[in-house]
Order: structure tokens, then sequence, then C-alpha cells
């Protein structure tokens, strides 16, 4: 339904409402005789009314999650496929709730009802365990933001491309076009580095030099290298003696960048080894 419609359910359940008001206080004050019935009258205009508050309930859940599908629509798939699935456990919820409403003003004991309803649940929840988890565990990876379709990530040392996310899994694309399907169970119990988002990369580099190489030498060598990271666009540079062996003294250079390949750190890197003096090499 449009808003206007919408509007028009409200405006006849409100005037539905207010008639069975007025009528229920019609023959409560000025029909003495009925009140003989007036228990009868009493259950029937309780269940009337909570009828109708429950389907007017009912359809504002409903309006709400429509209008949040249209809101998210192209934005946010996965959380798009979870709703369903909620607006679904709220209105079984909302509606138990009114039956058992209802029950108690009909005098049916109840007591016997959610006896056989928390066993039934209690079984329905052992067998389904697995599923509720996974389904938990899709919820805490919506929420978190890790990723989005499209996003490169990087889970230990593999590499893929996220190309759907669903209830149950990720399904993301290797490197060589192999489609991987990952329950979000265990996608989310590894740590997961988004390389879309990553605002910089970081890269080191080793250089050694033997012990009796001067330290002129050394800072002129440091020096040049240093500048050409810097020529290359490389920021928050630093160099640092990370290694002291018998023979070799090895410093760290590293850097930030935006964009950053494997084929330029294995070219730095021969360009470090160019200014390393032989001896070290």
């Amino acid at each position: 339904m449009n808003k206007n419609e919408h509007i028009w359910y409200y405006a006849t359940l409100g005037i539905i409402f207010l008639l069975l008001s007025a009528f229920y206080s019609y023959i409560q004050y000025w029909i003495p005789s009925l009140q003989v019935y007036k228990d009868i009258i009493r259950v029937a205009y309780t269940i009337c009314t909570t009828l109708i508050i429950l389907s007017a309930l009912a359809n504002t859940i409903s309006f709400i999650f429509h209008e949040i599908k249209i809101y998210i629509s192209g934005k946010h798939p996965v959380v798009k496929k979870f709703l369903p699935i909620i607006r679904f456990i709220l209105l079984t919820a909302l509606w138990v709730v009114g039956c058992f409403i209802i029950l108690k003003e009909l005098d049916v004991n109840i007591n016997g009802i959610l006896a056989w309803a928390g066993i039934w649940g209690a079984i329905f929840a052992i067998a389904s365990k697995d599923v509720v988890a996974n389904l938990l565990w899709s919820l805490s990876l919506i929420f978190s933001k890790a990723f989005w379709i499209g996003d490169t990530i990087r889970v230990q040392w593999l590499e893929w491309i996220v190309d759907e996310v669903t209830l149950n899994y990720t399904k993301v694309i290797w490197m060589d076009g192999k489609l991987i399907f990952i329950p979000n169970r265990s996608l989310l119990s590894e740590k997961i580095e988004n390389l879309t988002r990553r605002k910089f990369i970081r890269y080191e580099w080793k250089i050694p030099f033997t012990r009796v190489s001067s330290a002129l030498v050394i800072e002129k060598r440091l020096a040049i290298i240093r500048e050409e990271l810097e020529k290359s666009g490389y920021e928050d540079i630093s160099l640092n003696i990370t290694e002291i062996t018998m023979n070799d003294i090895v410093y760290t250079i590293g850097g930030n960048t935006k964009e950053g390949s494997q084929e330029f750190f294995e070219s730095f890197h021969r360009f470090i080894v160019k200014h390393i003096p032989q001896k070290s090499a």
C-alpha cells in the first residue's frame, strides 16, 4: 500500500474503534436489560479492540520495513535480505501476544499452552542452533561493515573479491576467477583486512651493510635510497636499525603510499641492492 492507502486504512480502523467504543458505552449505560450479558459483551469488545490494535501495529511494522527497503535499495543489499526475516519475527511475536490476550479473555488456561510452547521452543532451538548461530554471525558481519560487495579483502595471506553476501555464506572470487563459498561464521573468526578501503599501503625494505662499511658511506647510500623513495611519492618514511649481526648492520626503510604494486616493490629492492657496497651484498 502507498502512503494514501495507509492513511485511509488507519482512518477506517479509527472509525471502527470509535464506533465500537460508543456502542459498548451505550449498551453499558443505556440498556440495563443487557447487563446480564455484560461479561459476554465485555469479552467481545476486548477481542474486537485487540484485533484492531494488532492490525494497526502489524500494518505499521510492514509500512516501516517497506520504507526501509526503499531507502536502502541498491545501497546495502545484505541488509535488504535480512529485512523479511526481521519483519516476520516481529509480526509473529505481535500476533502470538495478541492470541494470548484473546485466550485469556476467553478464560482459556494458557499455562498448559505456555508449557508446551516452552518445550517445543527448546526442541526447536536445539535443532536449529547451528542455523541460528550462523544467522547471528551474519548479522554481526553486516553491522560490523567490514566489507561490501566489490571490495577486495585479505584473510591471512589470501586475497579475494567479495561477490555476494547471503544469510549463510559469503561468495568470493579468487584471483584466477574461481568462486569460493565461505560460511560467515568461519569468515568472521579470522582477521579481515579490507584492501579496498585502506587509506595507504606500507612497504618496508631491509638494507644490510657490513660492519666494516664506513659511517660516511652508509649515510650517503641511505640518503640516496631515501631520496628515491620520496620521489616515488612515499610519505611517513622511517629509517631505523632493526638488526645487528656478527657481520652486518641491517637498516629497515619503509613508507606509506596510496597505490602500490609488487612490481615497484621488486624494482625498488633492485635499486637498493645496486647502492649497497659490494662487500655487503
